[in-house]
C-alpha cells in the first residue's frame, strides 16, 4: 500500500472537471452498456472520450511528474520500463460489463493477457472503495477485496496473483480507477516478451 499528495497529484479532480460530475456519481450522468458479446470492458463510447482526457497534454504533464516522484522510488532505480499512460476503469453500481456468465472476472496476467512476470502492476482509486466496487486481489491463497481510499494505490504481482472485479457491484458508488504496470532496467528482461 502507497500514498501520495493528492493536492500535487489531483488526477480526481482532473476528471470530475473534465466530466463535469462527482465521480462516485458518474452513473447518474453516464451510462455504459455493453452488447452481450462485448470483447474488451472499453468496448463502450464513454471509454473513447475518457481516454481522450488521458491522452491530452494536460494530463500527461501531471501523469509524468507523478511517476517521475512517486512510481520511480518505488521501483527503486534510476530507470525505469514502465506503460506510457495509465488504463482506466469504471465500475458503477450493477455493472456487469462484459462477464454476464460469472460472479466475476478474477483472473491472473501471466494466463490471460501474456504479461512477463518482471512486471510490477500498480492499482490508484480516484474515489474511496468498498467491497462491492473495488478490486479483489489474491493473498495467502484467499482473494480479498482492498479497501483503498482516495490518495492510496497499491502494488501487487498481477502476473502471479488473482485478482479482478464482482460482477455485480450492490455499491451505491462508481468505483474509476487507474491502472498500470513498469518494472526497473534492471528487472526488464526481453527474452520473456511473447508475440502475443
Amino acid at each position: 500500500l502507497h500514498k501520495y499528495d493528492i493536492e500535487k497529484y489531483n488526477f480526481r479532480k482532473f476528471f470530475e472537471e473534465k466530466l463535469d460530475v462527482l465521480l462516485e456519481n458518474f452513473h447518474n450522468n453516464y451510462t455504459i452498456e455493453y452488447e452481450y458479446n462485448a470483447k474488451h470492458h472499453t468496448d463502450n463510447p464513454i471509454y473513447d472520450k475518457l481516454y481522450s482526457y488521458i491522452r491530452s497534454s494536460e494530463f500527461e504533464i501531471l501523469w509524468n511528474d507523478f511517476i517521475q516522484d512517486v512510481i520511480k522510488p518505488i521501483l527503486n532505480s534510476e530507470e525505469i520500463v514502465l506503460q506510457k499512460l495509465p488504463s482506466i476503469k469504471v465500475h458503477p453500481p450493477k455493472y456487469v460489463g462484459n462477464f454476464a456468465d460469472r460472479d466475476n472476472n478474477f483472473h491472473t496476467d501471466g494466463e490471460k493477457y501474456w504479461h512477463p512476470k518482471f512486471e510490477t502492476n500498480f492499482w490508484l482509486p480516484l474515489t474511496e472503495t468498498d467491497k462491492w466496487n473495488t478490486l479483489w486481489v489474491e493473498e495467502d491463497g484467499e482473494t480479498k477485496p482492498q479497501i483503498l481510499s482516495y490518495g492510496e494505490f497499491i502494488e501487487f504481482d498481477g502476473q502471479g496473483r488473482s485478482h479482478g472485479t464482482i460482477n455485480n457491484n450492490k455499491s451505491k458508488h462508481t468505483r474509476i480507477s487507474l491502472d498500470f504496470r513498469g518494472c526497473s532496467i534492471e528487472d526488464y528482461d526481453e527474452t520473456m516478451l511473447t508475440d502475443e
